[in-house]
């Protein structure tokens, strides 16, 4: 056991990282894990031993149970520390996902408003290109008109001539 713990609590206080507090909780941890494996394999060599009395008074002697309680107020208080960084952690990216809705949401509405505005402009332009082609319709019209009555004025004035003539 003691040769799987250690290396995990060494594992442990290298995850601390720089913040020295984490690693003098680590290193708290360590010495009391390292006080009550050396309680605990104590009273295990005595009863091996056959010496049953002196493992039973050491086990009265309630420090086996002390370093317990301090490695469950030890772990306790670091799981209480990790889980306010979580919860930070989470504050933080609910902040960070409500910005990029945001700006996903506001992307969107820009969007929309160049798709809107580039319909705005084609349609006048086809609004546009309509009435011109109204217009020179109408222009062509009128010009065949006036063409139809200056040839029939031409023409009249020709068979006058020819009368005439």
């Amino acid at each position: 056991t003691r040769g799987r713990l250690l290396p995990e609590l060494d594992q442990f206080a290298a995850l601390a990282g720089a913040d020295v507090d984490a690693k003098g909780r680590a290193a708290e941890l360590r010495k009391s894990m390292e006080a009550k494996l050396a309680e605990l394999g104590k009273t295990i060599d005595l009863e091996l031993l056959g010496r049953h009395q002196e493992a039973l008074e050491l086990v009265a002697t309630d420090e086996g149970l002390a370093l317990t309680q301090q490695i469950t107020e030890s772990l306790a208080q670091i799981a209480a520390e990790e889980a306010a960084i979580v919860d930070e952690t989470r504050v933080s990216a609910d902040r960070t996902d409500l910005a990029l809705f945001v700006v996903n949401l506001a992307g969107v509405v820009v969007i929309a408003a160049l798709a809107y505005g580039a319909f705005l402009v084609f349609q006048r332009n086809a609004r546009r290109v309509l009435a011109s082609e109204r217009l020179v319709r109408d222009l062509n019209t009128e010009r065949e008109e006036r063409v139809a009555e200056r040839t029939a004025d031409l023409e009249e004035a020709n068979a006058d001539i020819q009368r005439y003539a």
